[in-house]
């Protein structure tokens, strides 16, 4: 949400009652042209840096007339490419964002950041920094040029920004002490913070709960049919997270986790090895395995399925519980074609 809002003007500060939202839906930071998203972000942190450390010479050749050497005219560049990017950043992708769905067909957005915040706020340091050190050029070279109301003008004019800024370094770094037993610094912000405040929020109104006793029903049942494997859930540690899950998402994530698990038992039982420093994925699971072992069509589709549902949950957390039952009917398959195929006796995690 760019500008200024004026909290004195009518309607500008807005109460949005989230527990009246029929829907709530989440979306991380998307690229729509991802090459040159990441190609401009590098070429602005290091237009911000030439100007960091050019912004003297350059300030040398505008007031004492000194000349810039011909290697140096190639960076007058970086003022227009920073400028040019973070005007046109917004084109070349989408900020994350929360909409809340209402039943008189209404919704409402609240935009977060676009991708690549760091490398955005770092461009926006280095050139805080050289403001600073503009304004300590402009200040000597105006002290030298006026009378002593010039003098007291610019120091207190330099004093007042050098403060200013120090109070931003401050507030980027500051801790605020704990919050119920955490530290804030730990505390996580922006959207993904005020995603997971909505669904709690929401979880205990009456309407929810009825849901989730509906739902609690259905999943009931898929518990007991998944306990008649128990020896190889009880040697999966996240098992024990999917039907403890606050949201969909979160459980879709605890059964992407146990799925892996899984299939790197499976692995380890037809002798595949991996190298020390390996970091193998659910894909690279069931590629490895289905090169020394046949896999059944059905049970690599379920694996795949859970594979973009897990995507899906850790990006944007709008799986609803009808996905989550889904994907949880078809984690049991894949428990019972484990069951089938190997020894139930497994070494726990």
């Amino acid at each position: 949400m760019a500008g200024e809002v004026d909290l004195l003007k009518p309607g500008a500060m807005q109460v949005l009652d989230v527990t009246e939202a029929t829907s709530i839906e989440y979306s991380g930071g998307r690229y729509k042209k991802r090459m040159l998203y990441k190609i401009f972000s590098l070429l602005s942190l290091i237009s911000s840096f030439t100007i960091f450390i050019m912004v003297v010479s350059w300030c040398e050749a505008i007031f004492d007339g000194y000349p810039l050497e011909n290697e140096y005219l190639l960076t007058l560049a970086a003022p227009i490419i920073w400028v040019s990017f973070d005007l046109f950043r917004g084109d070349l992708a989408s900020p994350a964002r929360i909409q809340y769905n209402f039943s008189d067909g209404e919704s409402k957005e609240i935009n977060g950041e676009l991708p690549d915040g760091i490398l955005h706020t770092g461009s926006l340091l280095f050139l805080m920094f050289g403001l600073l050190l503009v304004t300590i050029f402009v200040m000597d070279w105006v002290t030298k040029r006026t009378p002593l109301i010039g003098d007291i003008f610019g120091w207190s004019l330099l004093g007042f920004i050098v403060y200013i800024l120090l109070q931003l370094l401050i507030l980027m770094f500051r801790v605020d002490g704990e919050v119920a037993g955490i530290e804030s610094f730990d505390v996580p912000d922006g959207l993904t913070h005020m995603y997971f405040a909505t669904m709690s929020l929401r979880s205990n109104l009456p309407l929810i709960q009825i849901e989730k006793q509906i739902t609690s029903r259905e999943l009931d049942e898929i518990r007991e049919r998944l306990l008649r494997h128990e020896t190889i859930i009880s040697s999966v540690v996240s098992a024990s997270d999917i039907f403890e899950a606050p949201s969909p998402s979160l459980g879709v994530l605890a059964i992407r986790v146990s799925t892996e698990t899984i299939m790197r038992h499976a692995c380890d039982n037809i002798g595949i090895t991996w190298k020390p420093n390996a970091r193998p994925t659910l894909e690279s699971y069931v590629q490895r395995y289905g090169s020394k072992q046949e896999l059944d069509s059905r049970i690599r589709s379920y694996l795949e399925n859970i594979r973009e549902m897990g995507n899906r949950a850790a990006h944007d957390f709008n799986l609803d519980w009808g996905e989550f039952k889904i994907s949880l009917d078809q984690f049991c398959e894949i428990v019972s074609w484990y069951s089938d195929s190997f020894d139930s006796k497994h070494e726990s995690e």
